[in-house]
């Protein structure tokens, strides 16, 4: 009898659960002598080995105002600063830490608060044109007589009134009765609403106080600088699924729901499971290797044992078991041969169709 191999059912009972199928179905075979079955494993594993990876960094810290740090722990060296590992590899988290004895309170350079207006320079207004282009008439021709120029040039229309005469006003720069623009009066432009003429406005970034709020220390006037670091951890996840070719999808259909597959769930530092087949043993243990920054671990794992047996006498199947549970579970499946077998005839059946087709649409042309 063979040596039994962990994750692996006994020879004997497998080809005992292939003799037992196939005399249910009325084709009794000895499958004990040598040569009349060949057994090959393809177990199923689905594993995850989940890691909590971590990283620190170290900075000067500024924050406006007066910043109460009682919550967050002290340190003095960060690097031999412990922290428990996490209770859930997969979830993340972030530690903020403060320095012992870097936490400082100090006076903002603006002194209250208040920073000079940039726009303004601190002199509470800006220029502004105090006139503007006259809107009826754009400066173009304000009084017939004198053009805006307050002179006369001519006398182009005298002993007549001007054109647009019912419109127009007296000229205030020539006096010239019904010559001008009614917007301007013949100016040309007319004063703006905004400084009134005065050619100032007060600045809209200040409001007219020369000082806009310092936004460095938020218009507090105090800032709180201290020496901070960040302990961040990520979840970091490492799939092993295995055979690599995996079966045909009606035979993972079926083992899914016949089989009595095993769980387990591993902690860092635990034993990995005796009853893994030794395949999937190799897979996992070439992936436990210390990750940089690792602080912690678990090792998920879902596996079933897989038997793929062939019988020469039986050509045309294979016989896949699993344990199930209430006993060792048969599934029959084509043979590679007996799949080409009907992938052939297929295409001799379509070859013919397609034959078929062709001579009907040639008689009915």
């Amino acid at each position: 009898m063979a040596e039994a191999v962990p994750g692996r059912l006994p020879g004997d009972d497998i080809l005992q659960a292939v003799e037992r199928h196939l005399s249910g179905r009325g084709t009794p075979l000895d499958l004990g002598a040598p040569g009349s079955a060949r057994i090959t494993w393809h177990s199923i594993l689905d594993g995850e080995i989940i890691r909590s990876l971590e990283t620190r960094s170290e900075g000067h810290r500024e924050e406006p105002g007066r910043v109460d740090l009682s919550g967050r722990p002290e340190y003095t060296s960060l690097a031999g600063h412990r922290v428990p590992p996490p209770s859930d590899p997969a979830r993340g988290e972030k530690l903020e830490l403060v320095r012992a004895g870097s936490a400082r309170e100090q006076t903002c350079e603006c002194g209250n608060g208040r920073w000079r207006c940039q726009l303004c320079r601190g002199s509470k207004r800006r220029p502004c044109e105090p006139t503007r282009p006259c809107a009826a008439c754009r400066g173009t021709d304000p009084c017939v007589r004198c053009h805006g120029t307050g002179h006369p040039r001519g006398h182009p229309y005298a002993g007549r009134s001007a054109p647009g005469a019912d419109e127009r006003v007296d000229c205030v720069r020539c006096g010239r009765p019904r010559a001008a623009c009614p917007g301007c009066a013949g100016r040309g432009s007319t004063e703006c609403a905004d400084c009134r003429g005065n050619g100032f406005v007060d600045c809209e970034d200040c409001g007219g106080k020369g000082t806009v709020r310092h936004e460095v220390c938020a218009g507090t006037g105090r800032l709180t600088s201290w020496t901070g670091a960040v302990i961040e951890r990520r979840g970091d996840t490492d799939r092993v699924r295995l055979p690599e070719e995996r079966p045909p999808f009606l035979v993972r259909q079926w083992a899914e729901s016949s089989g009595r597959w095993r769980e387990a769930v591993l902690d860092d530092g635990e034993k990995l499971p005796a009853d893994l087949d030794p395949a999937h043993v190799k897979a996992i243990v070439a992936r436990l290797g210390r990750r940089e920054g690792e602080v912690a671990r678990r090792v998920v794992l879902r596996h079933l044992p897989l038997a793929r047996v062939e019988v020469p006498a039986d050509p045309d199947r294979v016989f896949y078991l699993v344990p199930g549970r209430s006993g060792n579970e048969v599934f029959p499946y084509p043979s590679p041969q007996r799949i080409r077998h009907f992938l052939k005839l297929g295409s001799a059946v379509a070859a013919v169709a397609l034959l078929v087709l062709v001579l009907v649409l040639a008689l009915t042309r």
